[in-house]
């Protein structure tokens, strides 16, 4: 074999071995799932109704009085892979998962800035004047 052909194999060994060790780093880099009972506010930055849903909770200081992350899914693929996940444990038929904003409440999807809103006011009322009607939502059951 001549030199020529034994570097070219020599490259191509290790131009193979960088690619490799890069996919698996890639894969080795995404966020540990969140404890599944973590509730979880699923929105896109640009989506008008995740806005409705980020100055509801601005003006009434949510964050201040229930705990709850928020996972930005436009940008973020391990996000939108969490977000994905939780809508198919609550049974959502595939073609109507990706819908924004959702709110994962440990066990449940709320889905839509209207149902979220009202789902925060209810946790927020006092339980003399809580409303009976439920909000709508996806169970996990």
């Amino acid at each position: 074999m001549s030199r020529n052909a034994v570097f070219i194999a020599l490259v191509a060994v290790l131009v193979f071995a960088g690619i490799v060790l890069f996919a698996w780093e890639a894969g080795n880099n995404s966020q540990p799932e969140p404890d599944p009972s973590i509730k979880i506010l699923f929105y896109a930055t640009g989506c008008p109704h995740c806005a409705n849903v980020e100055q509801f909770i601005q003006e009434n200081k949510i964050e201040e009085k229930i705990a709850f992350e928020k996972r930005e899914v436009s940008n973020d693929l391990d996000n939108a892979k969490l977000f994905l996940k939780r809508e198919a444990q609550c049974q959502i038929p595939e073609k109507e998962r990706g819908s924004i904003p959702v709110f994962w409440d440990g066990t449940t999807c709320i889905g839509g800035d209207v149902n979220i809103i009202a789902y925060f006011q209810q946790l927020l009322a006092p339980s003399a004047t809580t409303s009976t009607e439920p909000v709508s939502t996806t169970s996990t059951k």
